[in-house]
């Protein structure tokens, strides 16, 4: 090719790799008129460093230089799936500006009683994953908001939401109370994740149990998740994520949480019950079932080397539970990884009493 032929093709290459990273940005493509290569290219489908990648990878193959082409394998699109290879957790540093992109960056997550343990650990790892968090609490509001100030501390965003769960128009005070404080941020009513994670026991055997313990727990586990995610549907886009936090209780008699296990064992059979009519809108929902955690609730089952020692010994991994065990398992359920599982239970037990 003589030189000027292949100077000027070599700037058309160039010309056309950066047209395909300037027709998109952050939020995705600007235009359906920009050339399909383009907006099939939005960061909904592809991060940022792979669209570096594959303008070089355009004008090295436009001028046989292959050796500035990609160093790995590009994403691959298919079927219209959103996809991320990203795993780069998201942090965004207040002095200087700098901000990376997370698997849940510019998602609304709600996680119910997310003051403390389990919750608390969950909403602090969507936060850290870039997921806006609603912090939904009972009446402990200190600890509701030293779980916000934890994230927002490390760079992530949430904010508190109050909202008794178990009593006379709960779900529609958590719902008023969470699109008033999207509205005042300026952002759509719109949820990407809903966690079912609050609960309380109320310890009682065939022979102790009573009935306001029982309703109030049924409530409280079952009733209340049931209508939360009512009230959710027209607030979920397509792909949005339901977890419910149930227990190992299901699996493992314990006669002396009688209503609790049977609280959990409906809330637990609520996410098969619905996959399948979410499904059609590619919403997944599927359970957590935790065994003895670090948490308030089962604190005599840990507190003590004794009793941690015993209850550890019933485990496959011979250690008792950790929120953050149960909050991973959580974040990859949220995430888009997770795309393929719906109507599942996931044993969050170490191996608990196999």
């Amino acid at each position: 090719m003589p030189r000027l032929d292949r100077l000027q093709s070599i700037w058309g290459c160039r010309a056309m790799a950066l047209r395909a990273m300037g027709h998109v940005d952050r939020t995705g493509f600007r235009n359906r008129t920009s050339p399909p290569t383009t907006w099939l290219l939005s960061s909904r489908h592809v991060p940022h460093h792979a669209l570096a990648r594959l303008a070089l990878a355009v004008a090295a193959y436009c001028i046989g230089a292959t050796e500035l082409a990609t160093t790995g394998p590009l994403p691959r699109i298919a079927d219209g799936v959103r996809r991320s290879t990203d795993r780069t957790p998201h942090n965004h540093d207040n002095r200087t500006g700098e901000h990376s992109m997370g698997p849940l960056d510019g998602r609304t997550a709600l996680v119910t009683g997310a003051s403390r343990g389990i919750g608390r650990a969950i909403a602090q790892r969507l936060a850290a994953d870039g997921a806006l968090v609603a912090v939904h609490y009972n009446t402990d509001e200190a600890s509701a908001r030293r779980t916000v100030d934890h994230i927002t501390e490390n760079g992530g965003a949430a904010f508190p939401l109050p909202g008794p769960l178990g009593t006379a128009g709960d779900v529609d005070r958590v719902y008023q109370r969470l699109d008033e404080a999207l509205a005042r941020r300026g952002l759509p009513i719109t949820l990407h994740v809903l966690v079912n994670n609050a609960g309380h026991n109320t310890h009682g055997s065939i022979h102790t149990v009573r009935p306001d313990d029982f309703d109030h727990l049924i409530n409280v586990h079952a009733k209340a998740p049931l209508f939360l995610i009512q009230q959710a549907l027209p607030r979920l886009p397509d792909h949005a994520r339901i977890i419910n936090i149930t227990s190992a209780a299901t699996r493992v008699a314990l006669p002396t949480s009688l209503a609790y296990t049977m609280a959990k064992a409906a809330l637990q059979s609520l996410s098969p019950t619905l996959a399948k009519e979410l499904g059609t809108r590619s919403i997944t929902i599927n359970n957590i079932a935790p065994g003895v955690t670090q948490t308030d609730l089962n604190k005599h089952r840990w507190e003590t080397p004794e009793a941690r020692a015993q209850n550890a010994q019933h485990t496959a991994l011979q250690r008792v539970g950790h929120p953050t065990d149960i909050a991973d398992i959580a974040a990859f359920l949220a995430s888009d990884q997770a795309r393929w599982i719906t109507g599942q239970t996931i044993d969050a037990t170490g191996g608990s009493h196999l």
